[in-house]
């Protein structure tokens, strides 16, 4: 399971880094967009556990 998260992130992080590269993003936005998505998933998943 960790090692399909790392996987995912990975992922995530090349193509936000492409997505810098063409300007299609400020450099800025690109390089923290896969932190605050993974971020936003985080906080979903623990929202939604049962205490």
């Amino acid at each position: 399971m960790s090692l399909g998260v790392a996987v995912a992130y990975w992922a995530v992080g090349q193509t936000f880094e492409q997505f810098g590269n063409v300007n299609q993003l400020p450099a800025g936005l690109a390089a923290w967009a896969p932190d605050a998505v993974f971020a936003l998933a985080a906080l979903y998943l623990m929202a939604r556990m049962r205490t």
